[in-house]
């Protein structure tokens, strides 16, 4: 059996936090996995970096660390810089990011995960979600309905970028010319 764990769904709440989450997301009828954590983002960040280490030590399987997008109520640190600063303490633990894909542009997303994977001791993995928090989309001025063939999009696009293709792809949600990332990842990024 393989244990892995996802420093998304992990974190304790503060009451403020918990009470604006319920009012803000939760009394709306959506639903976040996303941690409350303590109001303090530089405790939430020692915090994270504790958690990495714990894992690391228990030998876990794999660790992810998640996105989040214009959400006023938690301390959701950006997953790249984040997943960066845990390579320190994860060792040649396994590790992945999750992208909340129709925010990312995909020459930006992957160039966010070539640069991690030159530190990292193994290849980094790419989880890519459609998102479900209709405020998110709003703060981005996109249509919900549209998240679907955005990540169908996305994935294709990312998918050639890692490989170190050079991209050219037009679609009604992107328009991309000749494109290549570097650093490209040292090893197949799994997605």
């Amino acid at each position: 059996m393989r244990l892995g764990t996802s420093l998304r769904f992990i974190h304790g709440s503060s009451p403020d936090s918990m009470a604006t989450y319920h009012r803000e997301v939760a009394g709306r009828g959506e639903l976040s996995d996303i941690p409350m954590g303590v109001p303090d983002a530089r405790v939430q960040a020692e915090n994270l970096l504790e958690l990495a280490a714990t894992a690391a030590a228990a030998r876990l399987d794999f660790l992810m660390v998640g996105d989040s997008h214009a959400s006023h109520y938690a301390n959701a640190c950006a997953p790249t810089p984040t997943l960066a600063r845990m390579l320190a303490v994860t060792g040649d633990m396994p590790v992945g990011l999750l992208y909340l894909a129709p925010f990312h542009h995909p020459i930006i997303a992957a160039e966010q995960v070539g640069t991690p994977s030159a530190f990292a001791n193994g290849p980094v993995t790419l989880i890519l979600g459609n998102g479900d928090v209709s405020s998110q989309f709003a703060a981005f001025g996109m249509s919900k309905g549209s998240r679907g063939k955005r990540t169908e999009e996305q994935i294709k696009v990312i998918r050639r970028l890692l490989d170190g293709e050079t991209v050219t792809h037009e679609c009604p949600y992107l328009s991309i010319h000749e494109a290549r990332i570097n650093p490209i990842p040292p090893e197949h990024t799994p997605i």
